[in-house]
């Protein structure tokens, strides 16, 4: 297996695990909504994307870059928020059809 895969496995893992904890703990243990799951996730896409773009406006880092390569790279760093998300849909529309 390649390292970039295993990076690629471990940030899709680290949306999966905060989406289980938060649905384990805080939605059942505490009953809150799941609504208020999104706003770490949400926070660190806006932190990662700030952070990518600025990196990628330098010339060192940033030259030569096409707008598919830029996009890969915001989709590699935000892929924990992507895998959240797939989950935090997916179950919402599980368990609105599991209430009717």
């Amino acid at each position: 297996m390649d390292n970039i895969f295993v990076m690629y496995l471990m940030l899709a893992l680290m949306g999966a695990v905060y989406y289980t904890l938060y649905r384990l703990l805080a939605h059942k243990l505490w009953k809150w909504s799941m609504i208020r799951s999104i706003w770490i996730p949400l926070i660190y896409c806006i932190a990662t994307t700030a952070f990518a773009l600025s990196l990628l406006s330098t010339p060192w880092f940033g030259a030569n870059r096409s707008i598919l390569s830029i996009i890969g790279v915001l989709t590699e760093l935000n892929l924990p928020v992507i895998s959240f998300l797939i989950l935090f849909i997916f179950f919402l529309f599980k368990d609105k059809k599991s209430k009717q």
